[in-house]
């Protein structure tokens, strides 16, 4: 169910995003189904246990369910199966008076997805609506999120804003990464906005790093927030 690649797409932390549940979908539908249900029973439960801790304000579902591109999986399937146990996750979650926030990786523009989740959960943290591992991209990542709040209006918090492609990228000044984060708060304006990083943590990298640490003070800096000394 692969194609072609050179040996380095073989590691285990690359092959495994290709062996991915969507063509499985296709191959055998009652089987992929059925698969579905059993995850997503076992997310049910970690989403239920985590909101019955007193030290938990909010409970965040991972979701891969999109690329760039759109929607990886069939309209039925999203309608079907797909928003239903999105809805039990965060009905669960809301039931026990904790925010339920969804991290969603790719365009949740495709078929108005975005909409829909904004309705089911309190806030949304919009991943990989367009590349941005450069300022220029990062430039256009931020229009495009910027353009799904005005499609939804305020019906969810975004949490989002912060490059982390930029962050570790050590050919990106804290000037040229900062104008990336000013201009996304322009363009969305800072109601219902957590300021945060797309993605964490990074593989191989960290925030202690003198450049990347420079940059996330900058970002606190321009909050009127407090230096982060280590």
């Amino acid at each position: 169910m692969m194609p072609p690649r050179p040996e380095s797409g073989f590691k285990y932390d690359l092959a495994y995003h290709n062996l991915d549940f969507a063509k499985l979908l296709v191959a055998n539908r009652k089987k992929a189904i059925r698969l579905y249900d059993i995850l997503a029973e076992y997310t049910l439960d970690l989403a239920e246990f985590a909101s019955e801790l007193e030290i938990v304000d909010a409970v965040r579902v991972a979701d891969g369910a999109f690329a760039y591109t759109g929607s990886i999986y069939p309209k039925w399937f999203m309608e079907n199966h797909y928003l239903r146990w999105h809805r039990l996750f965060s009905n669960a979650i809301k039931r026990r008076g904790k925010k339920a926030i969804l991290h969603c990786d790719g365009d949740v523009l495709s078929m108005n997805f975005v909409a829909k989740l904004a309705e089911i959960y309190d806030g949304i943290h919009p991943l990989d609506v367009h590349t941005k591992s450069t300022p220029e991209s990062a430039i256009q990542w931020a229009m495009k999120v910027a353009s799904i709040r005005r499609n939804i209006g305020w019906k969810a918090v975004f949490h989002a804003g912060i490059s982390i492609d930029l962050v570790v990228n050590d050919s990106v000044s804290v000037e040229e990464f900062i104008k990336t984060v000013k201009f996304f708060i322009q363009q969305h304006g800072m109601k219902m906005l957590v300021l945060s990083v797309t993605h964490r943590p990074y593989p191989g990298r960290s925030f202690s790093e003198p450049l990347a640490l420079a940059k996330a003070n900058a970002v606190r800096k321009l909050m009127g927030l407090s230096e982060i000394r280590l």
